[in-house]
């Protein structure tokens, strides 16, 4: 019987986002929170084999990232100053 794995990708981001170091790469763009739901991903690939996988991510958090620069326009610091 084929097997689905579900995460809920909002959970993770937070984790990731709150649980590493500030990772960035050369150019000063934030990577930390997606390395680490890569790295937990591959962990639970390793430790749960399904068939089938989806990741859930709340539609206002779809938004938000989409809209970042729209409302990261008003903040003090101007765009991208809350990935600061």
């Amino acid at each position: 019987m084929p097997t689905l794995l579900l995460v809920d990708g909002s959970s993770y981001l937070y984790r990731a986002f709150h649980a590493l170091p500030d990772l960035r790469t050369a150019g000063g763009e934030p990577t930390g929170a997606i390395r680490g739901v890569l790295s937990m991903l591959r962990v639970l690939e390793a430790d749960y084999k399904s068939d089938y996988r989806g990741q859930d991510l709340p539609r206002r958090l779809v938004s938000r990232v989409q809209g970042a620069p729209a409302v990261d326009a008003g903040r003090p610091g101007g765009a991208n100053s809350a990935a600061a």
